[in-house]
C-alpha cells in the first residue's frame, strides 16, 4: 500500500486528469440510466403468482393487471357517465393501451354513492416502458379535475421524476451545506472538498456501471437512492481518516510524499478493508431473485 501512496503521489496530476475524464464520460454515459431502470421488483419471477401473470399475458397479448387506473370524480353525480366516456375517448388514443373498462361496463367501477366511478385500462403484453406511457396518461389529464391519474405506469413515471428530483436536491442543498461543514471540521478549501470529490465520482461512476448493465439484465430505481447514500456518506467516513493521518504526518515533520506514502500505507489499508467489508455484506444481497434486492447488492 505504501508503494501505491509513492505513485499516487508522483503521478498526481495524471491521476486527477484521469479522474477528471472519467468522471465526465461516466456523468454522460450514465445520465440515462434513469430510463433504464425499473420499479415494482419486489415478486420472485420463479413464484407461482409470476408464472401465473407471464401465462395470462401470453395468452390474452395484454398486462394481466391494469396498469392505468382514473378516478372520475365530476361535480354532480349526473355527469358521471359523460366524464367517464370522455376519459375512456382520451385513453383510446394512447400507444400501447389495449383494453378500456369504465363505469358503462362494470357497475363494480362506481362508488356507493354513484359520484365517483374508476376507468381502469389494461397495456399491450409487449410495451417495454410504461413509465414512458405513464407520462403520456398523466399530460393529457392534468388539466381535468375531474380525473386524477393513477395505476403502476404513472406511478413509475413519477417515481423516476422523484428519484431525479432526489438527486438535483443533493446538488443544490446537500452537497453545499456538506461542504460548509467539512470546511469547519477540516479548515482547509481542499480537504473540504475532499469528500464531495470522492462522493461524486463514486456515485457518478457506480450510475454509468449500472446503465451498461441495465443491457444485461433489469436494474431496480431504488438502486440509485442505496447508491447515493452510500456513495456519500462512505466518501466522508474515509476522507476523514485520510485527512487527519496525512495532517499528523506532515505535523510530524514528514514531507508531503512520505507523508502521502504513510498515509496510503496505514488509512489505505483500513479503507480497503472497510470498504470490501461493506461490498461483501451488501452483496450478499445478490444470492435474492427479487429484482429490488439483488439490484441493491449490486449497486
Amino acid at each position: 500500500m505504501e508503494r501505491l501512496g509513492h505513485y499516487a503521489y508522483i503521478w498526481r496530476g495524471r491521476i486527477a486528469l484521469a479522474g477528471t475524464l472519467v468522471a465526465i464520460g461516466a456523468g454522460i454515459g450514465g445520465a440515462s440510466v434513469f430510463d433504464a431502470v425499473s420499479p415494482f421488483g419486489f415478486q420472485d419471477p420463479d413464484s407461482e403468482s409470476a408464472r401465473a401473470n407471464d401465462a395470462l399475458e401470453d395468452a390474452t397479448g395484454e398486462r394481466a393487471l391494469p396498469d392505468v387506473v382514473l378516478v372520475v370524480e365530476p361535480e354532480s353525480a349526473a355527469d358521471l357517465e359523460r366524464a367517464s366516456e370522455s376519459a375512456e375517448l382520451e385513453l383510446r388514443g394512447v400507444d400501447g393501451v389495449e383494453t378500456i373498462i369504465g363505469p358503462g361496463e362494470d357497475d363494480e367501477l362506481v362508488s356507493e354513492d354513484g359520484g365517483t366511478g374508476l376507468v381502469v385500462a389494461y397495456l399491450d403484453a409487449d410495451q417495454e416502458d410504461i413509465g414512458e406511457l405513464g407520462e403520456v396518461v398523466a399530460d393529457r389529464f392534468a388539466e381535468r379535475s375531474d380525473v386524477i391519474a393513477g395505476g403502476a405506469a404513472v406511478t413509475q413515471y413519477e417515481l423516476d421524476g422523484t428519484t431525479e428530483d432526489d438527486l438535483r436536491r443533493i446538488e443544490m442543498f446537500a452537497a453545499p451545506i456538506l461542504f460548509l461543514l467539512s470546511l469547519l471540521v477540516f479548515r482547509g478549501l481542499v480537504a473540504a472538498a475532499l469528500p464531495l470529490i470522492v462522493g461524486v465520482l463514486s456515485i457518478i461512476t457506480t450510475l454509468f456501471v449500472l446503465r451498461l448493465l441495465t443491457e444485461l439484465i433489469e436494474i431496480d430505481i431504488f438502486v440509485i437512492n442505496i447508491v447515493t447514500g452510500l456513495g456519500l456518506g462512505l466518501a466522508i467516513d474515509y476522507s476523514l481518516f485520510v485527512i487527519s493521518r496525512f495532517r499528523e504526518q506532515l505535523a510530524a515533520g514528514a514531507p508531503t510524499g512520505a507523508a502521502v506514502r504513510k498515509t496510503v500505507g496505514s488509512q489505505g489499508r483500513m479503507i480497503l478493508f472497510s470498504g470490501l467489508t461493506v461490498a461483501a455484506a451488501l452483496a450478499s444481497l445478490c444470492i435474492f431473485p427479487q429484482r429490488f434486492l439483488y439490484s441493491i447488492g449490486i449497486g
